[in-house]
């Protein structure tokens, strides 16, 4: 790094949260354009030339989102069980303004290495509340910052850029129920209270929080940490719809072994 200027080392010994990590990090940069990529994701061979190329193409993009392979981790040098993450080939780039991009793609730029924005973004969308936008807090002011720029649109790009590694144990692992069940909900209801999006929290009934066999396995992975889901029932019941999935929250969480999650996750896992 000393001969390259484009270059830059930061070291920070103090651990925050995601959003104030990103912050800070954000902070030291001087690009117009920034992508966070993670440090156990795999970049496709000339992910920057062609992230270069299409902010050069199109300067009416404030946000690009790209599709992504995902595999299961074996070891450290093999993978199983890879696929696309989306299916959506009906054009290699799709042009959305941010409302109707919301409501398409909600959370999935979440993943933030398929995720490249305006800096100015970031600054911009400092005045929304997302504090209860848990594990998405970054994502829900980078959308409320590019709705502060003016007729900036949303491009998805369908051609996979990058490879998520799926790892049994990750450190936001007693936290990633409260992430899906409470996190993305307020989200998705926020940006339609300050129009941002016209109407994204029917996604949630509709299609993230729609599969019963996803729900289930999320209030099982909840109920592995009882004691810290326990005070969240009343809010994580607050977005399920039907009688069923109401009780259904209180009794796995209360109730069921923790060892149940644990076999199923060592299944899934082998």
């Amino acid at each position: 790094t000393e001969n390259n200027n484009l270059i830059k080392i930061k070291n920070f010994s103090k651990r925050v949260g995601i959003c104030e990590s990103f912050s800070r990090s954000i902070e030291l940069c001087k690009g117009e354009f920034i992508i966070i990529f993670g440090d156990d994701d795999i970049p496709a061979p000339f992910l920057v030339e062609t992230i270069l190329n299409e902010i050069e193409l199109n300067a009416n993009v404030g946000l690009f989102h790209f599709n992504r392979l995902v595999a299961s981790d074996i070891n450290f040098t093999q993978m199983q069980k890879m696929r696309v993450e989306q299916f959506d080939f009906s054009s290699t780039h799709l042009n959305y303004e941010l409302s109707d991009f919301i409501e398409k793609y909600t959370i999935s730029p979440g993943f933030i290495s398929a995720m490249v924005f305006k800096r100015e973004s970031w600054s911009r969308g400092d005045f929304i509340d997302n504090k209860k936008h848990y594990g998405y807090d970054f994502l829900s002011r980078i959308y409320a910052g590019i709705s502060k720029l003016q007729d900036l649109d949303c491009m998805y790009i369908s051609y996979p850029l990058v490879l998520q590694r799926m790892v049994k144990n990750r450190e936001w692992n007693d936290t990633w129920p409260k992430y899906w069940l409470i996190g993305v909900p307020n989200l998705l209801s926020t940006l339609d209270k300050e129009n941002i999006s016209v109407d994204a929290i029917k996604t949630w009934d509709n299609e993230l929080n729609k599969s019963w066999k996803k729900f289930v396995y999320i209030l099982l992975w909840a109920s592995s940490y009882r004691n810290k889901f326990k005070p969240l029932i009343k809010e994580i019941k607050s977005y399920q719809k039907g009688f069923l999935r109401k009780i259904l929250v209180s009794l796995i969480i209360n109730f069921c072994p923790k060892f149940v999650f644990s076999q199923i996750r060592k299944y899934l896992y082998n």
